[in-house]
């Protein structure tokens, strides 16, 4: 072996293992999309639709979990089927930091089929909206 051969499989090899060790908290981007998926998945069509069931009038908020869950579907399928592809052989340092928001994400997609935490957050939307309609009143009709 010639000395260039040596130093091209020493440099792939060592790219090989930088990129495994960007292991991105030990989990592929596409295996954490997964796991978030198939939990999404379970907790709105077995979860859900067993409490939309046995009670019909919370039909409403099963349809805005579809929304969400058809959201997290076409996040789904471009990071999987198309961001993958290009980004396959990335090793750029922003890809820890990527990852993490893309698990952040995931989370607040699966907390959004949690009934008990998508009524808590209903709520305080509405409650701050409260607070905050309020402030500009007060603000609006305050003499200069």
């Amino acid at each position: 072996m010639s000395k260039t051969q040596i130093q091209t499989i020493l440099l792939f090899r060592c790219q090989r293992v930088r990129r495994n060790s960007q292991g991105h908290f030990g989990i592929k981007p596409y295996s954490a999309n997964l796991v978030f998926f198939l939990i999404s998945a379970a907790l709105i069509f077995i979860l859900d639709l067993s409490i939309l069931i046995s009670s019909p009038d919370l039909a409403p908020f099963w349809y805005m979990m579809l929304l969400v869950f058809g959201i997290f579907e076409i996040f789904f399928i471009l990071e999987n089927f198309t961001f993958r592809k290009k980004f396959a052989n990335s090793t750029q340092p922003v890809d820890t930091g990527i990852m993490t928001l893309i698990v952040i994400r995931d989370i607040i997609f699966v907390l959004n089929f949690i009934p008990f935490i998508q009524l808590l957050g209903m709520t305080a939307l509405v409650f701050y909206w409260l607070d905050y309609s309020h402030y500009l009143y007060s603000f609006s009709h305050s003499p200069l």
